[in-house]
């Protein structure tokens, strides 16, 4: 990863993070990407806890934790779309209405169920976390230009560039501590 986020040239993640959009292709509706970007966001949020509750490194710890609360702003920014689209606050039923499939388990980015990620960050060194945090926050980053692309919608496009940014900004930070470990 030398030069990290700055070497970026504008290729996307290949390899694991594209599982991450398997679950978008069936999604047809506005209601969809959003149900669907809503769990994977759950389930980045309580993978970051569950790293930052086993790390050591006190920067790492509090980058892990900001990345946490970051995705509960992305729920709220989906939920608040979702609203502005349907006049509807997003609950538990419509969750299983709109993203059957992903109701049974918690996923993560890149098609990995939740509890699998949070057994293989186990015991692995911080640069391996790190790694692996880049290439799901790469495969967000690519899940929110797909969506942006994808719906017609002015306000959901806006609400989607909006998280792009957001997702390459968390690339750019795992990036910067990945340099400064290695």
């Amino acid at each position: 990863m030398e030069g990290g986020i700055n070497a970026w040239n504008g290729v996307v993640a290949a390899g694991l993070p594209e599982a991450g959009l398997s679950f978008f292709a069936s999604a047809r509706s506005p209601k969809e990407y959003i149900a669907l970007a809503w769990l994977l966001e759950e389930g980045m949020k309580m993978f970051y806890r569950s790293v930052d509750e086993r790390l050591n490194e006190r920067g790492a710890v509090e980058l892990f934790q900001e990345l946490s609360i970051a995705e509960e702003h992305h729920q709220a920014a989906l939920s608040d779309l979702h609203f502005r689209l349907s006049g509807k606050r997003i609950d538990p039923d419509f969750l299983r209405s709109a993203a059957p499939d992903l109701q049974a388990e918690r996923y993560i980015e890149g098609g990995l169920r939740l509890e699998e990620a949070i057994l293989w960050a186990e015991g692995k060194q911080m640069a391996d976390i790190l790694d692996m945090s880049i290439t799901l926050e790469a495969n967000a980053y690519d899940r929110y230009l797909f969506m942006k692309q994808e719906i017609k919608d002015a306000r959901a496009k806006e609400v989607f560039n909006v998280l792009s940014n957001e997702e390459k900004h968390h690339l750019e930070r795992l990036s910067e501590l990945f340099d400064r470990l290695i």
